[in-house]
């Protein structure tokens, strides 16, 4: 997909999450309020009508307490002549008093007085059976004892609702002097409480509380106003909504159910408006889209196309030395003038790596050095005309050979497991002395280093070998070994006789010596117990490299064998007034190994500290793994790291004192230790420590580990 379409498609989801957004927040922020905006109008209305009524009753009550309390009804109280009221019980009297209806009634029930007239066609009315049926003793309407008393409110018979107020007719002022009780009524109509709105848009009725023919919405509006004070307003559908008031009568019990049902006419203008916001609010987006996608256009997506157009056309040349145009100095064109500077770096790359493969190329093909790529199979991969003169073989048969195939019997393990090691990336290279069969069968002595190549997720690919041809050299090595050897076998006998000669001289056994003599003698002895020291050492390490020591293994505690070796060398360390210190843990595995020449072992590297430390050395064992860790720490003078790689090497005296004065050891002691420790199965090397002193370790495996 090109990035105008991306541009395009990003636009367009965002086109279509915007419009979405904007829709749902109008339906749940602006539609809501149109809905309660409803609702207060439909609550104001129920509110409206029940407010004429209550006017409606105000006005009859007022009428009645009017009539109650004027001249007329004192007379009629005292001598209960009711032709006083007849006067004033005729049509024109009751349209003038904006009532229905009157009743003049005893306490006792007795009715004195009772007219109703329909003002509309002029005609005298029944009273209601069901208003009739109150005037008895118990009703509370005939319980108006006081000056004061009053009773009004809504009255619902089966004949239609009405406002009603009674007043009490008092003889005097003291209590229970009530004589006759005055009720009116007026029949308040739907119609007529319809007058009082102006253009009203909604439409309302009554129903009886009690009515068991309500329909299904008025019962459960009855219901749910029981258990509230306020109006219900539900919505009937889209289009209309509904509201439900209860109303108590004058005796103050639920009495009448008021419905109203009046049209949705906000929610519908609230969708109509949200129609047009969404409709203007899209189009505002489609503008805008048109502008950035113009813009985009002419200012990035343009310009982008054509730079990867060159970049494409570069890199399919695979031309190095083309370069983009640069113009401006917008992101684009500091992007070009960056793939420029890639363009001229990959060049320069090139011609290096070039230059580099030329000069391999001339040293695998032209170098004496034998040169070999193998694979983690010990396959060679392919081997460079110094190793094809060196070993007699060609290069094609090569393809078919493995290290192993060309490797001395005795060297081949040690070298596959460096190799395995090299190829897991434990060990950046190695570098090792070991023998190869040539094609003749004759051994030719080789000093191999061996490195990884990886590939950039860091997946090994092949070795590279580079093999040096050193039998010229080890045959000199056997050459002066054997030479020390006989010069050892045959000078130590001859300095035995001397040693102890020199000996019985500086003891006075042969007679008394001047201090001067004396002083000469016991030169003589040191020099000679230092010559012994090194036939010794020589005739070991000849012993050593030519597999005749014979190692007589035991079974050794290793915390008791460490401990026993710090006892025996006390002494030494108290000579040369070094403080020593010991770390070990309760608990050490056991060991296979010779004692003694472990011992020497040890001896050497403690000597070794105790010459050259300031002030402190550290001796401390511990468990590594499947091995034993033993380690001397001396404070002394750092081992240059040009000179750590023959640090084990014979006749090395690293840290010895420029000028030969101080000890003047043999430069063998580190020699012997490895090759007794190799013998072992264990590793021996050395390492600074900041720049505080030297560590010497050496390892030994533990007894479950040995073959």
């Amino acid at each position: 997909m090109t990035l105008r379409k991306k541009t395009l498609s990003i636009i367009a989801l965002l086109f279509v999450a915007l419009t979405l957004v904007q829709y749902f927040l109008y339906r749940k922020t602006l539609l809501p309020t149109f809905h309660k905006l409803e609702e207060l109008y439909t609550r104001q209305n129920l509110d409206r009508i029940v407010q004429g009524i209550s006017y409606r009753v105000l006005r009859v009550d007022a009428k009645a307490q009017d009539k109650s309390t004027e001249e007329s009804a004192l007379q009629f109280a005292k001598n209960l002549d009711t032709s006083v009221f007849l006067s004033q019980t005729d049509k024109t009297s009751f349209r003038d008093f904006w009532i229905h209806g009157a009743i003049l009634v005893q306490p006792s029930g007795k009715i004195l007085l009772q007219k109703a007239y329909d003002l509309g066609y002029q005609e005298e009315l029944e009273l209601p059976q069901d208003l009739l049926a109150h005037l008895v003793p118990q009703d509370p309407l005939l319980k108006l004892h006081e000056s004061g008393n009053k009773m009004s409110g809504i009255f619902y018979s089966t004949e239609g609702l009405m406002a009603l107020a009674a007043r009490p007719i008092l003889v005097s002022e003291e209590p229970n002097s009530v004589n006759a009780i005055l009720i009116l009524f007026r029949w308040i109509e739907p119609a007529d409480l319809a007058e009082t709105f102006k253009n009203p848009s909604f439409s309302f009725s009554f129903y009886s509380f009690y009515d068991p023919k309500l329909s299904l919405d008025v019962r459960e509006a009855r219901e749910e106003l029981l258990h509230q004070n306020s109006a219900l307003i539900q919505p009937k559908s889209e289009n209309s909504l509904v509201g439900y008031s209860l109303m108590r009568d004058l005796y103050g019990k639920p009495s009448l159910i008021l419905r109203i049902e009046e049209p949705r006419t906000l929610n519908t203008e609230g969708r109509i408006l949200t129609g047009y916001l969404i409709l203007s609010f899209l189009g505002i987006i489609v503008i805008f889209t048109t502008l950035v996608l113009v813009i985009l256009a002419k200012l990035v997506l343009s310009p982008l196309a054509n730079l990867s157009e060159e970049v494409g056309r570069i890199g399919a040349q695979g031309n190095l030395k083309a370069r983009l145009p640069v113009s401006g100095k917008d992101e684009l064109a500091n992007l070009a003038r960056s793939v420029n500077q890639m363009l001229l770096a990959l060049e320069e790359s090139q011609h290096e790596r070039l230059e580099s493969e030329e000069r391999f190329s001339k040293v695998f093909t032209e170098g004496p050095l034998g040169i070999a790529l193998s694979g983690h199979d010990f396959r060679f991969m392919q081997v460079n005309p110094a190793l094809c003169e060196m070993l007699g073989y060609t290069a094609q048969q090569f393809q078919y050979l493995r290290f192993p195939d060309v490797t001395h019997p005795e060297d081949v393990l040690k070298d596959q497991e460096l190799s395995r090691k090299l190829f897991k990336g434990q060990i950046p290279f190695y570098r090792v002395e070991k023998r190869f069969i040539k094609q003749n069968k004759e051994v030719l002595w080789v000093n191999l280093t061996s490195s990884m190549v990886w590939d950039e997720e860091r997946t090994p690919l092949y070795s590279l070998s580079f093999i040096e041809d050193i039998s010229e050299r080890k045959q000199l090595e056997n050459i002066k070994d054997d030479f020390l050897n006989t010069v050892s076998h045959e000078l130590r006998t001859p300095l035995s006789i001397v040693k102890g000669a020199i000996g019985n001289l500086a003891d006075g056994i042969l007679g008394e010596l001047t201090e001067k003599q004396l002083h000469v003698v016991n030169t003589a002895r040191r020099n000679v117990s230092r010559l012994a020291r090194l036939i010794n050492d020589l005739l070991d390490l000849s012993r050593l490299e030519s597999g005749e020591m014979i190692l007589r293994k035991q079974t050794v505690d290793a915390r008791n064998f460490f401990y026993e070796v710090l006892k025996n060398f006390e002494g030494a360390f108290e000579k040369h007034q070094i403080v020593y210190e010991e770390e070990c843990p309760s608990f050490l595995p056991t060991l296979k190994m010779d004692p003694d020449l472990m011992t020497q072992v040890f001896f050497n590297l403690l000597d070794n500290a105790a010459r050259i430390a300031k002030k402190r050395v550290l001796i401390r064992a511990k468990v590594e793994g499947r091995e034993v860790q033993f380690s001397v720490f001396n404070d002394g003078p750092q081992i240059p790291e040009d000179k750590m790689s023959f640090l084990f090497h014979k006749f090395r005296q690293i840290n010895r004192p420029s000028g030969g004065a101080g000890y003047k050891g043999t430069g063998l002691g580190l020699a012997i230790s490895r090759k007794i420790v190799e013998l072992h199965q264990g590793k021996i090397w050395a390492e600074n420590v900041d720049e505080t002193g030297v560590f010497f370790h050496f390892t030994l495996p533990i007894q479950e580990e040995l073959s």
